[in-house]
């Protein structure tokens, strides 16, 4: 009896050539093996539950440890026991997380929000600083040294380590014969944050800084001149939640269905409510940094929004294949792929196989002419080495 040898499928899986006209050295299918880069099989190593539960909707490396979300729960998962500890509440979040690494945070963010784990530092904080629930009074008060006049006031609340939140607008007060402005009801706020008013000058304006002082008082009178630094933070807001966060270039950005929005340069936790974003079309399905700019996915492909100010970037369209959504990593510069390109900095999934790009933007697919994939779902992309080999891993859900 003649035995025709079956090579093994060391070049990978096929998935469009005809059953009976695969090549040599490609499988339709291949479960559980990992194929190195001479060829050699050995199966996958096999998996062990490291903490049993359910709820569980998303898990990141990052440099504050394994994170995972369970419930309304952020999770810090201890690397050898397994055991979780619980590092903060986000508020009505039962669904997938994204995480990102920049200047040393830990940004995390959700359909309700965006939280930071500040570097060296353990604690789960809301993205952008809190204003008090409930806005104080002012009223005129005989006593200080303002001029008379008509004043608008405001007043913001500083951090400890300095970050301001947006203005919050208190009203205005004439002063007849001159005098102080008196703030009352001040409450809900830690006692190691700090408050400034802000005021305009007698013909109005601008608002200047008069005053800062400390946020455990509960009234405190305004006397002074506001002849401070003018106010930063007006027509800003906390960056609204999303399905995706990345940062580049001293901004954050948030996609948030087909929104993109950005930071103000500098304060990377507040925006333009009015004029810090840009619209996609279609859901946006995932936003990647490289040297000239970011790369946001929507339903056209994959775009380049060119430099480093969104506002006056211009769009590009470096790739018109689908994309599925959540799929992409950064890669570090140390990876080799079989590509053309000189040097691969982000890879994704699209529906010709995997797609990657270079830090200048210029794009290629690895597996067009052997794959194709449904890309309605959703997906996470990982690099993982096994037996000396880097392999990029994508999780899919449908």
């Amino acid at each position: 009896m003649y035995r025709s040898p079956i090579p093994l499928p060391t070049g990978g899986i096929d998935q469009i050539s005809d059953d009976l006209a695969i090549p040599a050295g490609f499988a339709r299918r291949v479960e559980n093996i990992v194929i190195s880069s001479n060829g050699v099989f050995s199966r996958r190593k096999g998996r062990a539950v490291v903490r049993p539960g359910y709820g569980f909707h998303s898990i990141a490396e990052t440099d504050h440890g394994i994170l995972v979300g369970k419930g309304n729960g952020l999770f810090r998962i201890h690397p050898d026991s397994g055991a979780p500890e619980l590092l903060g509440f986000i508020e009505n979040q039962y669904q997938p997380l994204d995480f990102t690494g920049y200047n040393g945070n830990t940004y995390i963010a959700g359909a309700s929000g965006v939280w930071w784990i500040p570097a060296e530092h353990d604690t789960l904080l809301p993205c952008g600083v809190s204003l008090p629930d409930t806005k104080p009074a002012i009223s005129a008060h005989e006593n200080g040294a303002l001029p008379a006049g008509h004043y608008a006031v405001a007043m913001s609340v500083v951090s400890p380590w300095g970050e301001e939140s947006p203005l919050l607008p208190l009203g205005q007060v004439a002063l007849e014969s001159g005098g102080g402005i008196m703030l009352s009801g001040i409450s809900g706020m830690e006692i190691d944050y700090s408050i400034n008013v802000y005021l305009t000058q007698e013909s109005g304006g601008a608002y200047y800084l008069a005053e800062k002082f400390s946020a455990a008082f509960s009234q405190y009178l305004v006397g002074t001149f506001p002849d401070g630094a003018i106010a930063e933070t007006q027509h800003l807001k906390p960056l609204p939640g999303g399905q995706y966060i990345r940062g580049r270039a001293g901004r954050l950005y948030v996609a948030q269905g087909n929104t993109l929005w950005f930071s103000n340069p500098m304060r990377p936790h507040l925006c333009d409510a009015a004029h810090g974003y840009i619209q996609f079309t279609g859901d946006i399905r995932f936003i990647e940094p490289i040297t000239t700019g970011l790369l946001v996915a929507d339903s056209r492909g994959v775009w380049l929004v060119e430099g480093d100010d969104p506002v006056s970037a211009r769009l590009r369209l470096i790739s018109p294949t689908p994309v599925m959504a959540g799929s992409s990593i950064r890669l570090p510069a140390s990876t080799s792929l079989r590509t053309s390109l000189a040097s691969a900095a982000v890879i994704w999934l699209s529906s010709d196989g995997y797609m990657v790009a270079t830090e200048t933007a210029e794009t290629e697919c690895i597996n067009s002419k052997r794959a194709r994939i449904d890309v309605s779902g959703r997906g996470k992309t990982v690099l993982t080495d096994i037996h000396g080999t880097t392999q990029v891993i994508t999780l899919t859900a449908l």
